[in-house]
């Protein structure tokens, strides 16, 4: 339990955990169990040593860190060496990715509770000693979470986790919200874990939201609703950051083999997903929409993962499709051949036949054309001849 005065200094960060560090109070004749937390890590200097510190400093007097690093080149093995006093285990070496990672580490590990924290989390103060606290209270959990705020890259506060959540969430609810479960504040009971045979080393993105749901059949969740537990970096090198069509199909895959149709599970973060693209960053979706049709996890999304997606895609052609038909005609109609052979009815809709419009006149006659149609200087004769109306012999107009 090493104290912040032992640590290495910080170099010019301030707070928690680099120049804070509340000292928690500890009943003297408490006996604390082990707690093993487990740290993958692969390339993330820039976040490490700010996750190693959040978990050293919790004050819990019994406590064992592992690190898992696959073999990083940009410093972070300097950043475990400076730290290697108070590390139970760590190693630098190629593995199978994260999932693989955190399944060594927990089998390497002794603790009667165990957690992992990746490496561009933290731990908010106290976290450990209130999760072991409620583990110990309720011997028939198998496992502790609770809320957590968002921050970005540079550490400033996003968003809260705050939200009404079952303490007992149903195996059906799981299945239809896989993010009712934040996994940086969740501690396990080590026994539970092995019951259940750990992660599925098959899995890339989805293996906690898997694991949840195998937890939850031989136990209870117990969730604590008071302050955040932890935080979770929104950053752009997190693999789950933009939420890749692949974990999106993986979540559904999941659902499905656990009894659940896969729709509901995956409908919230394809949801959030498309949201971004037609309200985040508007002034980038064409290229993003044409990103995605090409991308072959889209193409690979079951049927039900498609029609799921069909109401956000008039969303966005409705929204954005006009920019589109101007910036990439060819994309814009790509779009709409894929969305009108999903919903042909869309057909009907004024504001997309305006789109299919304006994307078929810029191919077939360029932009100035487009231009002068706009500003209603359109005429069928060459530029710059205006047509009279024909006249009868009396000189009215016919």
């Amino acid at each position: 339990m090493p104290t912040l005065a032992e640590l290495p200094p910080p170099t010019c960060q301030q707070g928690w955990p680099w120049t804070d560090a509340p000292t928690p109070d500890l009943a003297p004749d408490m006996t604390w169990p082990l707690v093993s937390i487990v740290t993958p890590s692969f390339q993330q200097a820039a976040f490490l040593e700010e996750a190693l510190r959040s978990v050293l400093l919790q004050g819990y007097p019994n406590l064992e860190v592992i690190v898992m690093d696959g073999g990083s080149r940009d410093g972070s093995v300097e950043i475990i060496q400076r730290y290697a006093p108070w590390l139970t285990h760590w190693v630098s070496a190629p593995d199978h990715g994260q999932t693989d990672a955190i399944n060594q580490g927990f089998r390497r590990a002794r603790g009667e509770f165990v957690g992992w924290l990746n490496s561009d989390d933290l731990l908010l103060p106290g976290a450990l000693i209130r999760a072991v606290t409620t583990l110990l209270a309720h011997p028939h959990a198998v496992l502790v979470h609770g809320n957590c705020d968002y921050i970005d890259s540079a550490g400033r506060k996003v968003k809260s986790s705050t939200g009404r959540i079952e303490a007992q969430p149903p195996l059906s609810t799981l299945l239809g919200r896989g993010g009712v479960i934040r996994q940086p504040t969740v501690l396990l009971r080590h026994s539970a874990l092995r019951q259940v045979g750990y992660l599925d080393g098959s899995l890339h993105y989805g293996m906690d939201y898997d694991l949840w749901i195998r937890l939850r059949q031989v136990g209870d969740f117990v969730f604590l609703a008071d302050a955040p537990l932890a935080l979770f970096r929104l950053q752009p090198q997190a693999k789950t950051h933009a939420l890749p069509l692949a974990m999106i199909g993986e979540i559904y895959s999941i659902a499905q083999r656990h009894g659940g149709d896969g729709v509901a599970a995956a409908r919230r973060p394809l949801g959030l997903r498309w949201e971004a693209l037609a309200r985040g960053r508007p002034a980038e979706w064409p290229a993003c929409f044409a990103a995605e049709l090409a991308d072959p996890a889209f193409a690979a999304l079951p049927g039900p993962l498609t029609r799921a997606v069909q109401p956000f895609v008039t969303e966005l052609l409705l929204s954005q499709g006009l920019r589109l038909a101007d910036q990439q005609p060819d994309q814009a109609a790509a779009c709409l051949r894929w969305a009108v052979r999903r919903q042909p009815r869309l057909l009907a809709n004024r504001g997309v036949r305006s789109i299919l419009l304006q994307a078929l006149l810029r191919r077939a006659f360029g932009p100035a054309l487009i231009a002068r149609w706009r500003a209603g200087r359109f005429s069928a004769g060459p530029p710059g001849r205006q047509h009279s109306q024909p006249t009868d012999p009396r000189g009215e107009q016919s």
